[in-house]
């Protein structure tokens, strides 16, 4: 990948990082519950401050993280979106030695959203109320990549294409790559979370992406 640089010319920590060999091995921490909730994209530097998020929202993602999740906001995707509608992605951590998180997923009117996470807050990953809007996980793996560039300029540069290459040449009906806001480590970019194994990724480069994605060749 190109090295990133800012308005004035000068490398961006990414690139400083690299070059340094910092190792990112403990720079992303996942709590017992993350929780993806599609958010229209531009976002703000702080995801949930975006004029797009009504304080009903606000409130019950503060609800929610408050109970012990991480949200974060993922963009919608004309293949997997509906109009109207949002998708709440959740990954629950099992009890004792694991090895992947427990996935749900709930497709809702984009209105009910508030509700659907202050009833997640209150009654776990089965709210009754909205079980309606319950449907299967729509892939076995879900690849999400942080192209939050009104955070940090590396996460958008890197990000971005790194995203675009794994959407056009990787997702499938088994495999979906989603944009998401900064989970930490910007430094690192390109960088990916994967679930349900919640396995993170960092200074992936398109050369990569075959061992990352289909466990090919050599391991990393």
């Amino acid at each position: 990948m190109p090295a990133a640089r800012n308005s004035a010319g000068r490398l961006h920590c990414a690139h400083v990082a690299r070059q340094c060999c910092e190792d990112p091995i403990g720079s992303v921490f996942l709590p017992n519950c993350v929780v993806l909730i599609e958010l229209p994209l531009p976002w703000s530097e702080q995801v949930w401050r975006s004029p797009q998020v009504s304080p009903l929202l606000r409130e019950a993602i503060d609800q929610l993280e408050g109970a012990g999740a991480r949200c974060y906001a993922i963009a919608p995707d004309a293949e997997y979106s509906l109009p109207g509608m949002a998708r709440v992605l959740l990954f629950s951590r099992p009890a004792g030695l694991f090895v992947r998180f427990e996935p749900a997923e709930y497709l809702v009117p984009a209105a009910s959203v508030p509700g659907l996470l202050s009833a997640l807050a209150e009654h776990g990953a089965q709210p009754a109320t909205y079980e309606r809007f319950s449907i299967p996980p729509g892939a076995t793996r879900e690849l999400l990549v942080c192209t939050h560039g009104s955070l940090d300029a590396c996460c958008g540069q890197l990000g971005y294409p790194l995203y675009q290459l794994l959407r056009e040449q990787y997702a499938d009906s088994d495999l979906r790559v989603w944009r998401i806001s900064h989970f930490g480590g910007h430094r690192f970019a390109p960088t990916m979370l994967e679930f349900p194994s919640g396995l993170g990724w960092a200074y992936l480069e398109p050369r990569t992406l075959d061992r990352v994605v289909r466990r090919h060749g050599p391991r990393l």
